[in-house]
């Protein structure tokens, strides 16, 4: 079932994932990136873009278990660390509704340790 067509779609599927999800980064006004390719993605809690493990392993590590908790409240599986993968049986409105949760998600989280 994974041919080439399927993967190009679940390419696609990815890409708009990572798009929606670093949208909803910034309108969560939350220091973040969306790394990845294909059907995977990775939310780093970073301020700058990573483009390395350096960069990945900074930011604000602390903030991924509740966020991670948030999403699972919403039905959206995540990796403690905050990676993503899809599968074939997706589709566009799965993948817009995950973003709409992790924005919603987002927008519980607190800022900060206190």
């Amino acid at each position: 079932m994974l041919t080439p067509t399927a993967i190009e779609r679940l390419n696609r599927l990815g890409d708009r994932l990572r798009a929606g999800v670093g949208r909803a980064l910034v309108q969560a006004d939350m220091p973040g990136h969306v790394t990845g390719l294909g059907s995977l993605a990775h939310v780093h809690l970073v301020d700058a873009p990573v483009h390395d493990y350096r960069g990945a392993a900074g930011g604000r590590r602390w903030l991924h278990r509740p966020v991670h908790l948030a999403l699972l409240n919403r039905g959206i599986v995540t990796a403690p660390r905050g990676m993503l993968a899809l599968s074939t049986v997706l589709t566009e409105a799965e993948i817009d509704e995950a973003t709409i949760g992790f924005a919603a998600a987002l927008a519980e989280v607190p800022r900060d340790r206190g």
